[in-house]
């Protein structure tokens, strides 16, 4: 999967260029995620879900796993994801676990904190 990323005040700002994450896609992008973590040097990371529709668990779990690998090394948030999504993410309390902020203003201010 090839992801669109820009740099913003040295946030990397990766936009997943799928309308969908399910089973049949989720490797490819985790994978396309430690790839981008473990060669760039970033102040922090923000996912841009603004083209991503529709989400089954494989694709939930995979977020999870995210938060846990930029967690650990970055710090990193969620923007412009559909309410669909959110609901999802509320009602698995993912929302508890990942910042989710509405746009590239909020991650700025956000991932530039502290």
């Amino acid at each position: 999967m090839e992801l669109e990323i820009t740099e913003q005040q040295g946030v990397r700002i990766i936009k997943i260029p799928v309308s969908y994450l399910e089973s049949r896609n989720v490797e490819e992008f985790y994978n396309a995620i430690l790839d981008e973590v473990y060669q760039e040097n970033a102040t922090g990371y923000c996912i841009d879900l603004q083209n991503v529709t529709s989400m089954d668990s494989h694709g939930l779990s995979t977020f999870l796993k995210v938060a846990r690998l930029m967690g650990a090394k970055e710090r990193f948030c969620l923007i412009n994801v559909c309410d669909s999504i959110q609901r999802m993410f509320t009602m698995t309390h993912v929302d508890q676990v990942v910042n989710i902020v509405s746009g590239p203003q909020q991650a700025m201010e956000y991932l530039q904190e502290g």
